[in-house]
């Protein structure tokens, strides 16, 4: 089994190219290998989106490099679906906070740890 990551990736890549990267390592995986990746939600270019969403978008256009796609979670099973490949783990800003971060908060002084605002995380399988 093999273990790739490309977090950071789908926020700056067009969706064209976000998929067929998608494709291409899904051909070179073994069935049961594991893919990380974090992407940006559906509101994050919207009015909708939190306001540190906001400002990363923001900050990323002014340093040159603008955010360009973003994703529905059943956006993003189907492609995955669609490459051979399987979401294993869905991880919604929600979800980290409560599952990942809560003991870490409880346990230290200062400004607690949150997700971050509109992304989310997951970890799809290869298909035997």
């Amino acid at each position: 089994m093999t273990f790739v990551s490309v977090l950071g990736l789908s926020y700056y890549l067009p969706q064209e190219a976000f998929i067929r990267l998608l494709r291409k390592l899904a051909n070179l995986l073994p069935a049961g290998s594991g893919l990380a990746y974090d992407y940006p939600d559906e509101l994050t270019f919207t009015p909708k989106a939190g306001e540190r969403a906001r400002k990363q978008v923001m900050m990323a256009a002014q340093a040159g490099e603008p955010m360009v796609s973003s994703y529905s979670s059943a956006e993003l099973e189907s492609l995955l679906e669609e490459a051979g490949l399987l979401a294993y783990e869905h991880l919604t800003p929600a979800v980290i906070d409560a599952r990942l971060l809560a003991a870490c908060n409880a346990s230290r002084t200062g400004e607690p740890l949150a997700a971050f605002d509109n992304v989310h995380y997951c970890l799809a399988v290869k298909r035997s």
